[in-house]
């Protein structure tokens, strides 16, 4: 069912993305596109978001990296010693380093479970935090802690032992740019099918909100429509998700609830535009009645004309009948009047 009433031409991805976000009263013009057309949109949406929010958060952990860096190779950090799963300082640990809001902590003595929480629990009030424990690792980015186990973590790496002078060794081999790419590639990966995943579970939201919203409002449009329409309504709350992200790693302020704007806004994208196709489903609908009926009424016109041209045709296939009738009727009284021969009453030769 095409609606766009001007001449529809081919747009790239920018361009889908401007129509999605400022002319969603143009959404007509996807409703007749390929569900594949519709599907590579989202995944390069997805893909250069992912890239977007990973490369900045990456970059920001890079720094901290580098900082850490110069920390080690300087030897700022304590002797230590790792073998068996088990991790020893000479000495306690703790720095925060205030460029970079990055937190340091290390104490490899015998804790009691209560007494790590109370130390991992610390993370909390910093952007970055490292937590060096006798057999965990506990990297926290603002306030989120993830927990390392050593001894797996070793196993995973073929790790058997390690102390400063290999730390110093391992760092002297990477470089930051090389650190950067590795963990960009890694990350942008995990982060591009979780995204992938959460967008495509909001769009079958979307799409069964627009199936009931088009039950409701009369519109009859076709599942690949309807699919199309509620992939380009989540353009906007994508693009708002990404600046987020990126305000939230500059500043560290959280805006809570952010889940549920993102489908709130979505939702608003998709109503707009089913009401405005709506409209213009409406819109055409009287333009073809009225052409409809402007036919209609010419059709009536010719065909009172050819009704009196009918008549006509009868009236003179009639008249001249009668004239063919009355000629015929004059040819045979001249016949019949010609074979008559006069005798004055003598019987003519044939009579004996």
């Amino acid at each position: 069912m095409g609606l766009c009433m001007e001449e529809k031409k081919s747009l790239n991805f920018f361009e889908r993305i401007y129509y999605s976000i400022f002319k969603f009263d143009k959404y007509d013009r996807f409703i007749d596109e390929k569900i594949g057309i519709a599907t590579r949109y989202i995944l390069a949406l997805v893909l250069l978001t992912t890239l977007l929010v990973c490369t900045i958060e990456v970059f920001d952990f890079i720094k901290i990296y580098s900082r850490g860096r110069d920390y080690v190779l300087q030897n700022q950090l304590p002797e230590f010693k790792y073998e068996e799963g088990k991790l020893n300082f000479s000495k306690h640990v703790e720095n925060y380093d205030e460029k970079t809001k990055y937190y340091f902590y290390a104490n490899t003595d015998e804790l009691t479970k209560e007494q790590s929480n109370e130390i991992i629990n610390k993370t909390g009030d910093y952007k970055y935090a490292l937590i060096l424990l006798k057999d965990k690792v506990v990297f926290s980015l603002k306030g989120v802690s993830t927990e390392y186990d050593l001894s797996r973590y070793a196993d995973v790496v073929n790790l058997k032992s390690m102390n400063n002078q290999d730390l110093i060794n391992l760092l002297n081999g990477l470089s930051p740019v090389k650190v950067f790419a590795m963990i960009l590639s890694v990350e942008t990966i995990t982060v591009f099918i979780a995204q992938i995943i959460a967008t495509f579970l909001n769009i079958l939201f979307l799409f069964l909100s627009a199936m009931i919203i088009c039950r409701i409002i009369n519109l009859a449009l076709e599942n690949h429509s309807i699919y199309n329409i509620s992939c380009y309504s989540i353009t906007l709350s994508t693009v708002l998700t990404v600046l987020y992200n990126i305000f939230y790693f500059t500043t560290n302020i959280e805006i809570k609830n952010m889940d549920t704007v993102y489908l709130v806004i979505a939702f608003i994208y998709l109503i707009a535009s089913l009401f405005i196709i709506k409209q213009e489903v409406s819109k055409q609908k009287i333009e073809i009645k009225k052409k409809v009926n402007s036919v209609n009424i010419e059709k009536g016109k010719t065909v009172e004309e050819l009704e009196k041209e009918k008549e006509q045709a009868k009236e003179e296939t009639k008249k001249k009948e009668e004239k063919d009738k009355k000629e015929d009727s004059k040819e045979k009284d001249s016949d019949l009047s010609s074979k008559k021969v006069p005798n004055n009453g003598e019987p003519d030769g044939s009579e004996i």
